[in-house]
């Protein structure tokens, strides 16, 4: 009867019944809060589970103290689209702006003269999803969406999406069958999983996907905040990795400006020129980190370690990915250890040498030996060209690896500034950039030509690795003939490349 009662008394809680009760220290931020409706999520199995999948998990055997999880991430992440959202809502509400001081609502300049040609929050806007809301609803809607964006991660993170893409590891999820992708089980947890979630009336998963969806019914800009060109995931992460490795000078950003500049235009995420210093150094440190913190040359061996060990048991990857249970019971503390199981029932050579590569991997035993190391440019006007210059390079030195084991590794899937190529291109050229002094977006290359240059170049790494123990072990200098061979043909076609690439941008 008592928890009958219960369940009647949370069906009639409302958005008027959201308040702040748990606050949590935080190294970037000084405290965290969370209200009623989060903490049940934050307590929930299935979120707690993010506390042990490492945000850098590989990294972190090269900067130790880089230990930090997805959980403080997405907490991060919630606690900037919560200070995101109220930014924007109040410079674009003259209604908030007249009856709530800025001393109540949240420091931020509003100017005396009206910035024009900005989304006015005191009218209604084109999505019915937001319409049919309070404010206060979409608030608690857009901080539980940041909170819970990264559920749907596997251990190993990224590693472990690269491998079901490259063995076409496939996700069932209304009724359509892709490739695994960790945003996609993200909404399929959220809705599949609610209860379990802690989400209760009068949210529910409808109310965060079409948030995450990157076409939802919610407004574009909620989910722009959310994975975007400045994202509050981005700027949470750059600055909470750089603080645990101990590398500021790579992953330092204003973050602050960042989202002072933010503003909406017929429901798109904008940045205000006056931020716009701020947005490019933020994409200068998404360079950085990838080239000398995520890419770091040793931090490379390990990913490919994994990835060597995972590549050889596909079946294992496609029980866990088809079971949301079984998913969802794996953590970066059991997975090793369960795949190790998996390939020991069937102990073939190609199981043996998993079993191996993964005690290798525990105790730090280094596969790998960086033997060459280049830095390209790409440009993204020319970048298929380059694309397929390297992709020659990588088959003519595998050619002459004929007994030497090596991998060759470039990113030109890298995103440069942390979002995907193409979504580049289409910000670059779309008018994002909103103009105060004359109300009015522009392009990047409107308002700085010398921007736009700049971030339609960038650096990737192109490296060479070989097999460690082959060169170690060497006594008649084969192994190691190839590798001088195998260097050789590396300057020599990335010199030619660099001086094709040359010649294309002086035309």
């Amino acid at each position: 009867m008592l928890g009958v009662l219960v369940s009647e008394l949370c069906e009639r809680m409302t958005e008027a019944d959201i308040k702040f009760e748990r606050e949590m220290r935080d190294p970037i931020y000084g405290y965290i809060f969370l209200t009623n409706f989060e903490n049940d999520v934050l307590d929930s199995e299935i979120f707690q589970r993010l506390d042990r999948i490492f945000q850098m998990p590989t990294a972190q055997l090269v900067y130790p103290s880089a230990k930090h999880t997805r959980k403080t991430h997405s907490l991060g992440a919630m606690h900037l689209s919560h200070r995101a959202i109220l930014h924007i809502l109040y410079l674009q509400s003259e209604e908030k702006q007249k009856k709530i001081s800025p001393l109540c609502w949240g420091e931020q300049v509003v100017t005396k003269e009206k910035e024009e040609g900005l989304q006015s929050f005191d009218q209604k806007l084109r999505a019915k999803w937001w319409n049919d809301r309070k404010q206060e609803k979409i608030i608690q809607s857009l901080r539980l969406a940041a909170m819970l964006h990264d559920i749907g991660h596997a251990p190993f993170s990224h590693l472990f999406e690269d491998v079901c893409k490259h063995s076409k590891i496939k996700l069932a999820f209304k009724g359509k069958k892709r490739i695994f992708d960790h945003e996609i089980m993200s909404m399929k947890i959220i809705e599949e999983k609610e209860s379990e979630l802690g989400i209760k009336s009068p949210f529910s998963s409808s109310d965060i996907n079409e948030i995450l969806k990157k076409r939802g019914k919610a407004p574009r800009f909620l989910h722009e905040l959310v994975s975007g060109a400045y994202d509050c995931d981005k700027l949470d992460y750059l600055a909470r990795d750089a603080y645990a490795t101990g590398a500021i000078e790579f992953g330092g950003i204003d973050c602050e400006r960042i989202m002072d500049g933010l503003r909406v235009v017929k429901e798109n995420l904008c940045v205000s020129l006056s931020a716009l210093d701020a947005l490019m150094e933020s994409f200068d440190a998404v360079q950085y980190m990838y080239t000398s913190v995520y890419y770091h040359k040793t931090a490379r061996v390990f990913d490919f370690m994994i990835d060597d060990a995972l590549t050889k048991i596909p079946d294992f990857l496609t029980e866990i990915v088809s079971d949301i249970d079984k998913f969802l019971e794996m953590d970066d503390y059991c997975f090793l250890s369960e795949a190790k199981k998996y390939a020991e029932v069937n102990p073939s050579n190609e199981h043996r040498e998993v079993i191996k590569t993964i005690d290798d991997f525990r105790h730090r035993h280094k596969k790998y030996k960086d033997i060459y190391s280049h830095r390209v440019s790409i440009d993204l006007l020319i970048r298929r060209e380059t694309e397929k210059s390297l992709k020659n390079v990588e088959r003519e030195l595998k050619k002459e690896a004929k007994n030497l084991d090596i991998r060759v590794d470039f990113r030109p899937r890298i995103r440069p500034v942390g979002i995907g190529i193409e979504e580049l291109r289409a910000w670059m050229m779309t008018e994002k950039i909103y103009d105060s002094n004359d109300g009015k977006l522009k392009t990047l290359e409107d308002v700085c030509a010398a921007y736009h240059r700049r971030l339609t170049q960038y650096l990737i790494l192109f490296r060479v690795y070989a097999n460690r123990e082959q060169l170690d072990d060497d006594p008649n200098g084969t192994f190691n003939s190839e590798r001088k061979r195998i260097v050789e043909v590396a300057k020599e076609m990335l010199c030619e490349i660099e001086k094709e690439y040359r010649s294309l941008r002086t035309k």
